[in-house]
């Protein structure tokens, strides 16, 4: 009877991804270009940053920060050679949607406790070469924070459905209420900034929101009612009902993005 091969554990798996990795760096370079020599796959079971990308290939865009304990990778797999070193004092981890992770690298992020979230990711100028060239992140201030607490609703879900369109979200997951308008607070603190909490606990973040310096939250359980109550105290926050689902969700942020910022003057010095 035939015998099945043992699954690669995650060492290997990242081996093997880093490898075709490689591979594909290296048809990119200019015609002509002397090929590297490569190592046959038995002569290290241990991933190596330094053989990630041969020598001659094209160099690979530095992983830039877009803010404190946020690092932002551009490339669509993400190996652990990809965050060597780069991870200190990092919580969480901003990639473009439809990105992979190795298994070697979903292992460290969870023993990190560092949340993987999806959205625009900005975009490099140029790449670190042999100089150490530096790279340019360009902005994404202008993206909507949205944080999820729910189990219904993902990151990645809510990224495809807002592909392509003139509304940019930042989207991330987060397990507790709390932290989450916490976060919602920071975002607000910027000139003109906003934020979404995305959970069924909808009383429970309103509360919490609205106990925060500078924020104004109202609740969201249905799209057609949010573009009024968002404009009737000028709201900075929107908490909405993960319970509707991904659609009605996203028809409430779109709603909440069109709503007017301004707080209405006879509240502000009350509201403020």
């Amino acid at each position: 009877m035939q015998q099945f091969q043992d699954i690669p554990d995650s060492a290997t798996l990242e081996r093997i991804v880093r490898e075709v990795l490689a591979a594909l760096a290296a048809d990119t370079v200019a015609s002509g270009a002397a090929a590297e020599d490569r190592a046959p796959a038995s002569a290290a079971a241990e991933p190596n940053p330094a053989d990630a990308v041969p020598a001659a290939a094209a160099p690979r865009a530095r992983i830039v920060s877009t803010r404190d304990g946020e690092l932002a990778v551009p490339e669509r797999v993400v190996t652990v050679a990809a965050l060597d070193g780069r991870l200190e004092g990092i919580r969480r981890l901003l990639l473009q949607p439809g990105a992979i992770l190795t298994p070697a690298v979903r292992d460290l992020l969870r023993q990190r406790r560092i949340v993987v979230t999806y959205g625009p990711v900005p975009k490099s100028v140029g790449v670190a070469g042999a100089a150490g060239a530096e790279t340019i992140p360009e902005s994404a201030a202008d993206a909507l924070p949205i944080v999820l607490v729910t189990r219904r609703i993902s990151a990645a879900q809510l990224s495809g459905l807002f592909r392509g369109e003139d509304l940019k979200i930042m989207p991330e997951e987060m397990d507790c209420v709390v932290r989450a308008s916490q976060r919602a607070a920071e975002a607000v603190r910027r000139p003109g900034g906003r934020a979404v909490v995305v959970t069924s606990l909808i009383a429970a973040g309103v509360c919490l929101a609205n106990r925060l310096s500078g924020v104004r939250a109202v609740a969201a359980r249905r799209p057609n009612e949010v573009a009024l109550d968002a404009a009737a105290v000028g709201a900075n926050v929107l908490v909405a009902d993960a319970r509707q689902g991904v659609f009605q969700v996203k028809r409430m942020i779109v709603e909440f993005a069109r709503a007017p910022r301004q707080c209405p003057e006879a509240l502000a010095p009350h509201l403020s």
